[in-house]
């Protein structure tokens, strides 16, 4: 029969769980959330690019030194979610592969989509 002490550790060890599980459903949701307001950003950021670009033609401006900074803005923001999609797939056992995205189980040796190494 288990004692007082060994049924407490082992709730303690099952309430532990509970909430190191708890903690990785909530940082999921928060990154889920933010690679959707990141997305929402560069989208935005391409209508701005489409808005300057159409005014720069009807006025004869020359952009090329603001549109450079807009483009690097999108690509630092595509990183920033490339690596939260990464830490996702740690959190799910998965492997996302570099050269098109697709999610792989973390045992895979070649990329189920594009057949390229990971």
């Amino acid at each position: 029969m288990a004692t007082i002490d060994e049924v407490l550790g082992k709730a303690k060890d099952v309430a532990d769980a509970a909430g190191k599980k708890a903690s990785e459903i909530v940082r999921k949701t928060q990154i889920r959330m933010e690679i959707n307001s990141l997305e929402k950003e560069i989208a935005a950021t391409f209508e701005g690019i489409g808005r300057l670009v159409y005014d720069a033609d009807k006025s004869g401006e020359d952009i090329a030194e603001l549109k450079e900074d807009l483009y690097k803005t999108i690509e630092a923001l595509r990183k920033k979610i490339d690596a939260l999609r990464d830490e996702l797939c740690e959190y799910n056992g998965a492997i996302r592969c570099k050269a098109c995205g697709a999610i792989n189980a973390n045992d895979s040796v070649f990329c189920s989509k594009c057949g390229e190494k990971l």
